[in-house]
């Protein structure tokens, strides 16, 4: 039985080149796959000689049966188009809102695109979808931004109108406006908090220079001491920041009055332990006290100390008065006498001014000879007194007796002079010239070069004296006179008659 339908050649409208093939090959599976059913539907109704007016109604109704589900299709796929239709006209709108919203240029299709194809509505949605991924990661930059700028304005006490967090997006000016308002809030919230840490550490320092305890300081100061400024919830009010500067500026006043006052104690009793240093003749060496004051090494505590240090001197020394007074007489002596020889050393020192070179000489020789002997003397009796009186007390100078002390000062003193001395007479090598290095070596006084041939006797006329011939000297194998000395480039030939 003919189906009735026949296959349609594409017209040039329908068809896009190989892009149809297969639909077409679907469409002949399809159409031929009609023909098989209602043959074998032929074949059916053969087998119960079916009466060609039922034949015919049946196959009505199975032609109805397909032409309704045709038409289902093409009206499936017709409302599909009308959707592709519609919602590239709806992602063109809302690609225009998105980019309105972001300040940016209108959209432009991809090219060789149709304006309502499926490609195009491909482009649109991946467009919106790029441009919702904008939108939403603007807007949580700025829900952020406006979060920051709530969060500082609490923390510096003011008060900001700014926009909600549920708003829509800001533009470009608003967003920069508000990122530039959020910065200039940093900055202020780090400066008060430079401020306020500054402060801290004065306040911390200037107390500790004092020695004071926190709960002996004014409100103001324990509150400031007490700020946690690395806490976030911390309020950085002006009325705060302007209170606490103040009183570390007060602080610091107090500070500095009190640092003078300590300076001129500490200059005093450096001086009265000065005194006792050289009455006991400590050595230097042990001079633990700088002569300057330092705020940052010495504080209230030094004070007591130095209090201590003078306390046992004053009674070391006037326990030990009787050798100690004797061993500075001696020291005293023995500085004039240094004294004199370093003015000895002037070659100013002839000048006689007043006459009074004679008197300086004449209590140089004294002080030398009798004076510094007798106060020796003298420091040996007194340390002998001393010992018998007070076997228990080791008096001792920079780890010796006081007799073995100034020995020692005495022997040091000679054992340098006589060191200078002896680099006075060896000359110094800087500066010499090879020919006064040459000069200074020990050389014999005959020379290696002689003439090479005997000297012919003079006429007879000479005279006896001119006549006379040198004995040559044994070590000479020339009969010739030699030279006195040797003979250099830079000196004469200087020969002996």
């Amino acid at each position: 039985m003919d189906s009735g339908l026949d296959l349609r050649t594409p017209t040039p409208n329908s068809q896009k080149g190989g892009r149809r093939h297969t639909c077409s090959d679907k469409f002949n599976d399809l159409m031929l796959n009609i023909r098989c059913t209602f043959e074998r539907l032929n074949e059916l109704w053969d087998e119960v000689d079916m009466p060609d007016d039922m034949r015919m109604t049946r196959s009505s109704t199975a032609f109805k049966h397909t032409n309704e589900l045709f038409e289902d299709i093409i009206e499936s796929e017709r409302a599909m188009v009308a959707g592709v239709r519609q919602g590239i006209d709806d992602g063109q709108v809302e690609i225009e809102k998105l980019r309105a919203k972001l300040e940016m240029d209108d959209w432009t299709p991809p090219s060789q695109t149709a304006r309502h194809g499926i490609r195009m509505l491909k482009a649109v949605r991946a467009e919106v979808q790029t441009l919702k991924e904008a939108v939403e990661e603007r807007v949580r930059e700025q829900e952020a931004t406006v979060e920051r700028v709530k969060l500082l304005c609490s923390r510096l006490g003011e008060e900001s109108e700014i926009l909600d967090s549920g708003e829509e997006v800001l533009s470009k000016a608003g967003f920069a406006s508000l990122k530039e308002k959020c910065a200039e809030m940093e900055n202020l919230v780090e400066e008060r908090l430079s401020r306020l840490r500054q402060a801290q550490r004065e306040a911390r320092d200037a107390v500790k220079k004092m020695g004071r305890k926190k709960c002996d300081c004014p409100e103001p100061i324990q509150n400031l001491l007490g700020l946690d400024l690395d806490d976030e919830d911390l309020e950085l009010g002006r009325n705060l920041v302007a209170r606490t500067t103040e009183a570390a500026e007060q602080l610091l006043a107090e500070l500095k009055e009190h640092l003078e006052n300590m300076e001129f104690l500490y200059t005093e009793k450096r001086i009265a332990l000065r005194d006792l240093w050289e009455k006991c003749h400590v050595p230097i060496s042990d001079w633990t006290m700088g002569e300057e004051f330092s705020a940052d090494l010495h504080d209230t505590a030094t004070l007591a100390i130095m209090d201590e240090r003078i306390a046992h001197l004053t009674e070391l020394y006037e326990r030990r008065k009787t050798v100690l007074d004797k061993l500075t007489a001696w020291s005293e002596l023995w500085e004039e006498k240094l004294s004199h020889e370093e003015w000895e050393k002037d070659p100013a020192r002839f000048n006689n001014r007043g006459g009074q070179l004679e008197k300086r000489l004449k209590r140089a020789k004294t002080v030398e000879k009798q004076l510094l002997p007798h106060a020796q003397r003298e420091v040996a009796n007194a340390f002998a007194i001393y010992q018998e009186e007070n076997p228990e007390d080791d008096l001792k100078v920079d780890d010796l007796e006081p007799v073995e002390w100034l020995k020692r000062k005495v022997r040091i003193h000679t054992e340098n002079k006589e060191f200078e001395a002896q680099m006075k007479r060896t000359p110094s090598r800087a500066g010499m010239t090879p020919a006064m290095s040459l000069r200074n070596l020990h050389m014999p006084d005959i020379s290696v070069i002689g003439p090479c041939r005997t000297a012919s006797p003079g006429p007879k006329t000479s005279s006896p004296k001119s006549a006379y011939k040198r004995p040559v000297p044994s070590y000479c194998s020339s009969p010739c006179p030699s030279p006195a000395k040797r003979a250099t480039p830079l000196r004469q030939r200087n020969w002996k008659p």
